[in-house]
């Protein structure tokens, strides 16, 4: 005959309300035993066993109760049923070993806390160093703010032999210390845990940052100098050496600290303004732009173009007639093919050399403004007071002078008519100057480089030297029938430099150094525009089909990232136009 469940209960049920409890107990043992999940009847069965002093028998009823409710989620009523035996049985470490994770589940970090420390001090006292340390982390990550149960940690792991967890926690405490200001405690902390781990990266930042709150950022350039000297490529310390300088204000040794990081991590190039802006803290107004001159091309590679111009300009409101950074500020905007910056800066320049007596630098910024601005009487009048009016601006004068005698365009072709020379073609008529120059600076060579441009600007140079090559005259005054000589005497002018195989191969070499760069930051449209210039500047070759691979390479493993402004590629693209 087959288990009457439904009969069974009601017989138990009969038996309690008769007050016969042993009786009620073996017809809930029958339930339990053939319906294990009925929960309810093996809770009921614990608490009448519990009436008749049978409180072990009762414990395993009510952990099998708790356990199905703790893996189901239940953890009130799991915490409910443990609660159960620890009543019955004070002290136990496993049922305070389940109790405290329920505890900080429902968020009562007390009642918690209370059951870890309880479990730590009894594997403590067992000689289970390791699991008491295991549960006392569990404890400080409770409490995070709690320093004194970290140091406690800290000093446990230390007692264990567990250095780099006691230096991480030791860490940990001085992090707390900080945030508090308790600055001295913080230093203590990361002293300890550097002691442990030597040039361990979290101890020496939060000692970096205590030091520089207590003043005494020199202190921490110290320590920092000690670990770089042992780890001279790890970029972290040569950043915080760079800062604790910096915050120390030690101009020279922030350079010398922020030129090591920048020659092994490129992309931290504008630490360099930090250095120049400390530098005109301290009034040394040529030691910075000593240092932007340095490092102007590696800031307009790296697109810091308007910082280098906000600097320059920081720098020119300290010290309006400061040359180098007027002649700096030129060849920035020649980079930049900014007529009318570029204009405002050689004017600036013109004035700042006059009033420092530097005729010779004043006649090369007038021969340059003259070209930029052929209709400002003022840049020719000063330029021929300083002698520097070439035959250029003479013959322009000339022509001004006779105009009258060839007042209309028909004259002149009537002139050139009667001539017996060829008139040159129209595409070649039209390389011919009229004592100007172009309203923006010409596309650059491929042989030239940032370092190139403007380069020039030396007590030795003449107008003859800056007139570009190819560059031709024409005197409306003179005869048709000279056309001939002007024709032999243009033949016969120096021919431009001839690049080698071995330069352009160099050339190349150094512009695709961009586009590698441009590939490591992800500015794939830069890049491929880049590759394009250059092929046609260059023509096919190896490198650069090198690089396409890389591109679309790099195309097929994820979507190409949305590139930055490209107005700092202006500048390439008209060489690669000009080339082509």
């Amino acid at each position: 005959m087959g288990f009457d469940k439904s009969k069974v209960m009601r017989a138990a049920e009969k038996s309690l309300a008769q007050g016969k409890i042993p009786a009620a107990i073996k017809e809930y043992q029958q339930i339990v035993e053939h319906d294990p999940d009925d929960f309810s009847a093996l809770n009921m069965l614990g608490d009448l066993l519990v009436r008749t002093g049978q409180p072990q028998e009762a414990i395993q009823c009510f952990t099998r109760v708790a356990e199905h409710y703790r893996e189901e989620g239940f953890a009130l009523k799991a915490i409910a049923m443990f609660k159960k035996i620890d009543r019955l049985q004070p002290g136990n470490v496993e049922i305070a070993a389940r109790l405290a994770p329920l505890y900080e589940l429902q968020g009562l970090m007390i009642d918690a806390r209370t059951q870890y420390l309880f479990v730590a001090d009894a594997y403590s006292r067992g000689g289970q160093a390791a699991k008491a340390l295991e549960v006392l982390r569990k404890i400080a990550d409770l409490d995070p703010h709690n320093t004194d149960i970290r140091l406690k940690l800290a000093e446990g792991y230390q007692r264990e032999n567990f250095l780099a967890d006691a230096a991480e926690a030791f860490s940990h405490a001085g992090t707390q210390f900080h945030e508090r200001e308790a600055y001295e405690k913080a230093l203590d902390a990361y002293t300890r845990a550097l002691s442990l781990v030597p040039y361990d990266p979290a101890a020496l930042s939060g000692l970096t940052a205590s030091h520089i709150a207590l003043g005494t950022a020199d202190e921490a350039a110290e320590v920092l100098e000690r670990a770089v000297a042992v780890q001279s490529d790890d970029k972290e310390l040569l950043s915080l050496l760079a800062h604790a300088y910096i915050a120390a204000e030690d101009a020279p040794a922030a350079e010398r600290a922020t030129v090591a990081l920048v020659e092994r991590e490129p992309s931290s190039l504008r630490r360099f303004v930090d250095v120049v802006h400390l530098y005109l803290k301290n009034d040394d107004t040529k030691a910075a732009i000593r240092l932007l001159t340095g490092h102007a091309e590696q800031m307009l590679s790296g697109h810091l173009e308007e910082t280098l111009a906000e600097l320059l300009h920081e720098i020119l409101a300290r010290d309006p007639e400061q040359m180098e950074a007027l002649r700096l500020l030129v060849r920035l905007h020649t980079w930049q093919h900014d007529t009318e910056k570029l204009r405002g800066a050689l004017d600036h320049l013109a004035e700042a050399a006059e009033a420092a007596g530097l005729e010779a630098e004043e006649r090369e910024a007038l021969q340059q403004l003259v070209r930029l601005a052929p209709d400002e009487p003022r840049y020719r009048t000063r330029l021929q007071e300083l002698g520097g009016a070439t035959e250029e601006f003479e013959r322009s004068d000339s022509f001004a002078e006779t105009a009258e005698d060839v007042p209309t365009f028909e004259s002149f072709i009537q002139m050139n008519d009667e001539a017996p020379a060829t008139a040159p073609p129209a595409d070649e008529a039209a390389q011919f100057e009229w004592n100007s120059v172009a309203d923006a600076p010409a596309a650059a060579d491929p042989s030239a480089s940032f370092a190139d441009l403007n380069d020039d600007w030396g007590e030795g140079a003449t107008n003859e030297e800056s007139t570009p090559v190819g560059y031709q005259e024409f005197d409306f005054n003179q005869a048709a029938g000279h056309a001939e000589a002007v024709e032999s005497e243009s033949a016969a002018a120096p021919p431009a430099p001839v690049v080698t195989a071995e330069q352009r191969e160099a050339m190349l070499s150094q512009e695709l150094e961009g586009v590698d760069f441009y590939l490591e930051q992800g500015y794939s449209d830069i890049a491929l525009d880049t590759l394009e210039m250059l092929e046609k500047q260059f023509g096919r070759h190896a490198l650069i089909d090198a690089r396409r691979q890389r591109l679309t390479e790099s195309a097929n493993a994820a979507a190409p990232e949305a590139a930055p402004d490209s107005t700092a590629f202006e500048f390439h693209d008209a060489a690669g136009s000009a080339a082509a």
